[in-house]
């Protein structure tokens, strides 16, 4: 045949399976052989279960994300309630600070209004070391997210390689041909250095003829060539592509 190869696996390990027999005719992509693939099937699984728990990774830090930004929103507007309150307290404070020095109200109307007036200034600075604590969480979450974004495309590329690794335990056919030889069998280990089988491709056979050099002048290209089987019963006929 004009091509024929010797398969040798990417991966080593014991055949499990073998699907084929000499002298099969195959499609390219048909399954060959198997070669035991438990271990890497166990390197797979644990590398999706990384990435799946990167994944849940992910999804927390992103709903932190969000929690922290909903108490930011939340922070925000109790400090305009409270910035209101402090403006009304302020006008309160300034108005009954000038009753009481005009003898209109006692002190103990004014001691109040003054109270009133720390505790929402104190309020106020409550909420803003509130919010200051709030936009930090937001910035850890947010670096989180990077974080583990980083990690799942990690993972995912890993699962992915292991995924690839896995398909080499089973060996298909490159093209369509016709299996050969296969030196091994079941529960034989193989390397990347076995030999599998063989596989050729014969549609177009070259066939190489011995010509007497005295018939040397007859030949030209495009002289029909007659095949005989053993009984010298014809087997094809074809043209000469080369004289």
């Amino acid at each position: 045949s004009r091509s024929s190869i010797s398969l040798q696996p990417r991966v080593s390990g014991q055949v499990a399976q073998i699907f084929v027999k000499a002298g099969d005719r195959i499609e390219a992509g048909t399954p060959l052989l198997a070669i035991d693939p438990s271990k890497q099937q166990a390197a797979v699984t644990s590398k999706v279960a990384a990435m799946e728990s990167s994944e849940a990774a992910l999804e927390e830090a992103k709903a932190d994300l969000a929690s922290a930004e909903d108490k930011l929103k939340s922070l925000a507007a109790k400090k305009q309630s409270i910035l209101f309150t402090l403006e009304n307290n302020r006008r309160n404070y300034e108005r009954d600070k000038q009753l009481v020095a005009e003898g209109a109200i006692n002190e103990r109307i004014f001691d109040n209004t003054t109270t009133q007036l720390k505790t929402a200034q104190s309020d106020i600075d409550s909420t803003d070391a509130d919010i200051r604590s709030q936009r930090s969480a937001i910035a850890r979450a947010r670096a989180s997210i990077t974080r583990s974004q980083r990690l799942l495309q990690q993972s995912q590329a890993d699962a992915q390689e292991e995924r690839v690794q896995l398909e080499f335990f089973t060996v298909k056919a490159p093209f369509t041909g016709t299996v050969g030889d296969i030196p091994i069998k079941i529960g034989d280990f193989v390397s990347e250095s076995t030999k599998l089988l063989t596989l050729s491709q014969n549609e177009r056979l070259e066939l190489q003829v011995a010509i007497p050099i005295e018939k040397a002048t007859q030949l030209k290209v495009g002289l029909p060539v007659k095949l005989i089987d053993a009984q010298e019963q014809a087997r094809r006929d074809a043209a000469a592509s080369e004289a």
